[in-house]
């Protein structure tokens, strides 16, 4: 935003950008929208910005300046509305966790009196604000009136405010124009803001520079047909827009023209219903990468990292004068001439002889006098009645002294020579004595560009030097106060959680031996030789659900480094996504082996079928893995959990923060990982309902696995949606999940194995199977693998001895004799 666009604008802008992001197949090339909103691939993976966000012309050069000045200890001050707060916390996250960094982070609030109280308290000199227009001179005019301000503060602002913005409406402040002038005239005020054009004279993929561009756009403004119409400032970035979405289309044409094309698919047949087209202008955009006029042009998750300029309002001197603490100095050595007539000359110019008001300016001017001249005149006059030097133009007094006898209506000159008793002396003398003169005007203050920052590279291309009134960079203040740096503080997963949690999985592998060794035990008595196929892989999977809770990066394993906290991480995620998968998929393949017995067109399914939905979901979970790691592997990601102020001394912050594995994406790793696990879960539900409507069919066991699948659905739900919520606490998040896992794994267990062992501890050799109905008969052994493979053999058989006694049947009658069948 070069002018300033009112909240309410802001907002209609994003609404209408958001909603025509949601047709189907559309895609968005975006000049201007600075939102960080939009950075969210979640809802927005069809959005392309050529312009860079404010996250990036803002954050990014903030952040280069301080490593390149060695800023240790700074402020940032925000306006409180939603968009700009988020770039706040995007510059806190990045900077707060640099090595010894200090970053005392406000949000306005009215007048922002409690804020720079605050900063004066604890003696901020570097503050990093990011507001609109009218809140910039809000706050300009409360830190006048609180003193905070002059050439020990630095502020950093947005560039994108109109000319002289601290003079537009200053009548609705509490102070004077001339207040702001001097509270913005007398501090460091850099700027920084999106580039509009690059400043690289290179030759751009329209075979023209940059600065032809704009040249050209210059010269056709003056056309008859565009008088009266007011240039862009984005006109830029809408122009490189243009060449991205050009380019795009001709690398799809270029598809669909070879052998990778569609079948018989051109570039007009596209609607917004197709698919196939809006995969390739998805893929064009993406690899798009072409140097435009306003610098580099690619995109990395739809965003593009582009140019930032950093400007100063500064005082700005005309060609041969030199600025000083907001004044212009002219050493006039050309000629020689009386006093008076270098109090004339100097007014031609604008300016008066110099009257050496302010600290510093006689040694600024003997660094810059000529060699060829010691004495030069200066806008001072000696009053003989009270022996004082005074301003001839403001007749004021100054606090300069002369060690030489004046006269009536002398006038004062300084005296250059090295060879003087003290060095920059001043004398007085005669007014008529030729002299060459000094002049002295007020600064012209306006915004210049100083450098072009480029994020890519991040290194900046300076144009002009930023001007420190006092002659060296500013001071943060860091070593003034060393003691009070903030502490930064890793908060881990705590021993007193993380024990109970072990213990909790050391419980689970418990009960699963236990489960194991009774029903081996109980199942031995029977004669049905051992644990069941299916068992095994059921609580196979509750193992490894078990010991993926053990693996979290906490203070027992507090001196992992990063990489070994992503292997961790990919570990943990390994064991949970094989653990459930290979549970569920058993579940299922149980219920569906109910299923397909019970219904009578499927009855010569053979039992090995029960195999092959393990194995197929197995094998996808595999292959989401591996594409899960390779397309988004996992990285570390730093996170702010908050800063403590100790009440007594403000001084003394402590940062705490925490590292967690993360991706790069969001959207598409949850579809890769956990669409499978929801159409298995899926499958399980819909059988067990129909086989739950075959009330022949079933039995306790039957019953009792289609309440875990429900079961294990509404965990996974739960857990879906607080993994999300959770996401930026990390500590709340393994507490829940933890606590999920475990509960949905022992449920399942107990559900599934308990009724069952203590059934067949009161019937330890089966005898009350024979006085069981008929439908209790099938829903018992329909659960037992080894018995339904049996009955499945045994119809098999029976259904051949039928049919070939059919066939004995059909030949009798030919033979003359007759049947009973």
């Amino acid at each position: 935003m070069h002018s300033e666009e009112p909240e309410e604008d802001v907002e209609q802008q994003f609404w209408v950008y958001s909603t025509c992001s949601r047709m189907p197949c559309s895609l968005m090339v975006l000049s201007s929208a600075l939102a960080p909103s939009f950075s969210d691939r979640t809802k927005y993976h069809n959005v392309f910005r050529t312009v860079p966000m404010a996250v990036h012309t803002f954050n990014d050069p903030l952040i280069w300046l301080m490593k390149t000045y060695d800023w240790r200890r700074v402020a940032h001050l925000a306006d409180s509305t939603d968009a700009i707060s988020e770039i706040q916390s995007d510059f806190v996250q990045r900077a707060r966790f640099t090595e010894n960094i200090t970053i005392f982070a406000e949000l306005i609030d009215q007048r922002a009196q409690n804020q720079i109280d605050n900063f004066k308290r604890q003696d901020v000199r570097l503050v990093f604000g990011y507001f609109y227009e009218h809140t910039a001179r809000i706050v300009m005019c409360t830190a006048y009136k609180s003193g905070f301000y002059g050439p020990e503060i630095l502020w950093v602002m947005p560039n994108w405010y109109e000319p002289g913005w601290w003079l537009v409406g200053a009548d609705e402040l509490e102070c004077t124009p001339e207040e702001l002038v001097e509270m913005i005239e007398s501090s460091i005020i850099l700027g920084t803001d999106v580039s509009l054009i690059s400043p690289l004279a290179r030759e751009t993929v329209a075979g023209i520079t940059p600065q032809e561009f704009v040249e050209e756009i210059k010269r056709r403004f003056l056309w008859p047909k565009y008088d009266g119409f007011i240039l862009n400032n984005y006109v830029g970035y809408i122009y490189d827009a243009f060449w991205a979405v050009a380019l795009m289309l001709n690398r799809t044409d270029s598809i669909l023209r070879g052998r990778g094309g569609l079948a018989n698919k051109r570039l007009e047949d596209f609607t917004y219903t197709d698919n196939g087209l809006y995969g390739l202008f998805l893929r064009g955009l993406a690899l798009t990468d072409f140097f435009g006029v306003t610098g580099r042009v690619f995109f990395t998750e739809g965003e593009r990292l582009g140019n930032a300029d950093i400007t100063q309002i500064k005082g700005h001197c005309p060609n041969e004068w030199h600025l000083y603490n907001r004044h212009c100095f002219l050493m006039q050595d050309s000629m020689t001439t009386d006093w008076y007539t270098a109090q004339i000359m100097c007014r031609n110019e604008g300016a008066e002889l110099a009257d050496l008001s302010a600290n510093g300016e006689l040694q600024f001017l003997s660094q810059l006098r000529s060699s060829k001249h010691e004495e030069w005149y200066v806008g001072l006059r000696l009053r003989i009645d009270t022996s004082t030097i005074v301003s001839d133009a403001q007749n004021t007094s100054s606090n300069l002294t002369t060690t030489s006898p004046g006269r009536a209506r002398d006038c004062v000159f300084i005296d250059f020579r090295e060879d003087a008793v003290t060095s920059n002396r001043v004398k007085t003398g005669d007014c008529e004595g030729r002299r060459p003169y000094i002049c002295k005007s007020k600064a012209e203050f306006k915004n210049v560009l100083l450098a072009v920052y480029d994020s890519t590279t991040d290194e900046a291309v300076w144009m002009e030097d930023i001007y420190w009134p006092e002659g060296k960079v500013i001071s943060d203040g860091s070593e003034e106060h060393s003691s009070d740096m903030n502490e930064l503080i890793e908060l881990l997963i705590p021993v007193y959680l993380h024990l109970p949690v072990i213990s909790l999985a050391v419980a689970g592998f418990i009960l699963i031996v236990v489960v194991v060794m009774a029903n081996l035990a109980v199942f031995s008595k029977r004669m049905t030789g051992s644990l069941q196929g299916l068992d095994v892989f059921i609580l196979l999977g509750g193992l490894l659900m078990y010991a993926s809770m053990l693996l979290t990066k906490s203070e027992l394993l507090n001196t992992i480094s990063d990489q070994q906290n992503i292997l961790v991480c990919q570990v943990h995620s390994i064991l949970a996504s094989v653990g459930f998968t290979l549970g569920s998929s058993t579940l299922v393949s149980r219920i569906w082996l109910v299923y397909v017995s019970a219904t009578i067109n499927h009855v010569e399914s053979k039992s090995r079928g029960k195999f092959m939905i393990i194995g197929l979901f197995l094998l996808i979970d595999s292959v989401s893995i591996v594409l899960l790691n390779g397309l988004f592997p996992m990285t570390v990601r730093t996170i702010s959990l908050g800063t403590e102020v100790n009440p007594e001394d403000t001084n003394d912050v402590v940062d705490y923060y925490a590292k967690v594995c993360t991706r790069k994406s969001i959207v598409l790793p949850i579809l890769i990982a956990m669409t499978h696990k929801a159409v298995l879960l899926l499958i399980g539900a819909f059988l067990s309902f129909e086989v739950e409507q075959e009330t022949h069919a079933v039995g306790e066991e039957t019953k009792r696995l289609s309440v875990t699948i429900y079961n294990i659905m509404m965990f996974s739900v739960c857990g879906m949606a607080l993994s999300l919520l959770l996401n930026e606490s990390p500590v709340n998040l393994f507490v829940f999940s933890s606590a999920i896992a475990f509960c949905c794994t022992t449920l399942s267990v107990l559900i599934i194995y308990v009724p069952k062992i203590l059934s067949l501890i009161k019937d330890p050799i089966g005898s009350r199977d024979q006085t069981s109905t008929p439908q209790t008969v099938v829903g018992s052994m329909m659960m037992n693998g080894q018995m339904h493979e049996q009955l499945l053999e045994e119809n098999s058989r029976l259904k051949k001895t039928y049919e070939r006694l059919s066939q004995l049947r059909s030949t009798l009658p030919a033979r003359g004799t007759t049947s009973n069948f």
